[in-house]
């Protein structure tokens, strides 16, 4: 596999590691524009992530050859307990259509 494109990000982060990664916040913004796969083209990606106290909530949209792809997703920055997302597609995604047959 072959990837590229073009990413641009901006993002402020709060991080501690004393034998483990802790995240303690985030906000920021980014995206991958013109992205390809092995020279085809796949489509472009926007992500934003925040936190408010102790939960981090996230937003992706993306083009997917032609489909419009939303998810939204939030999790719990301590502890075990476990996040969720919703994932919607306007047309079927899979299986993926790489290279021309």
């Amino acid at each position: 596999m072959r990837p590229d494109g073009i990413l641009h990000a901006k993002l402020a982060d709060r991080t501690h590691v004393k034998g483990e990664f802790e995240l303690t916040s985030i906000a920021g913004d980014a995206s991958a524009r013109n992205v390809t796969l092995n020279g085809d083209g796949v489509g472009d990606v926007s992500l934003t992530a925040q936190t408010r106290g102790a939960d981090l909530s996230m937003h992706a949209t993306a083009m997917v050859r032609g489909a419009t792809i939303e998810a939204d997703g939030t999790w719990k920055l301590a502890g075990d307990e476990p996040g969720s997302v919703n994932i919607q597609a306007s047309e079927s995604i899979w299986p993926p259509r790489i290279g021309s047959t």
